[in-house]
């Protein structure tokens, strides 16, 4: 689950089968009780029709700890004093090196660059509201400088911040990078 649809989803599927829940949050559900095979059995079938899948590995588990962690952090105003390695590292209790490997290893690709990927989508739909300008828009993404996100934007999208304001080429949802 890595957005509030999905959480309001798993929500619903809960209350279908009558389970009580302590909280449902992006990636993560607690139960007041454990699940009977019976209600295991549904639930799984329900979150399957929708798209969601139970994460047992714990290497997967992280990784998508990591991505919902890193997309509600794009879904708020950043500084340009943020340093990724460091708050990833104190949020989740491993050495920026292990949770770099084991997010490569499951995911295929660097933390950093799943990081640039929303980044980029979350200043396309910035972009497409056409309220902000995009200075502002690198700023609010964390951006040390409009030539730094300009570049990155262009590098993954084939054409600049500017270009795109005018064009709004097609989005891709955060939760699906």
């Amino acid at each position: 689950m890595v957005c509030d649809r999905c959480i309001s989803t798993v929500m619903q599927i809960l209350e279908q089968y009558k389970i009580q829940y302590k909280s449902v949050a992006l990636g993560k559900i607690i139960l007041f009780n454990d699940l009977t095979v019976s209600q295991s059995r549904n639930i799984l079938r329900e979150f399957e029709k929708v798209g969601f899948n139970l994460i047992v590995n714990a290497n997967e588990k992280l990784t998508n700890d990591i991505k919902s962690f890193l997309i509600n952090i794009v879904n708020k105003e950043l500084n340009d004093n943020f340093k990724l390695s460091v708050i990833l590292t104190k949020e989740f209790k491993f050495n920026y090196s292990h949770l770099s490997r084991v997010f490569s290893k499951t995911y295929g690709n660097t933390i950093e660059q799943y990081y640039i990927k929303l980044r980029v989508e979350k200043s396309k739909e910035l972009l497409s509201y056409k309220i902000d300008n995009i200075s502002e828009i690198a700023y609010k993404l964390g951006y040390s400088s409009v030539s730094h996100f300009s570049r990155q934007f262009k590098s993954l999208t084939g054409v600049s911040p500017k270009n795109y304001k005018v064009e709004i080429v097609k989005r891709i949802s955060l939760e699906d990078i």
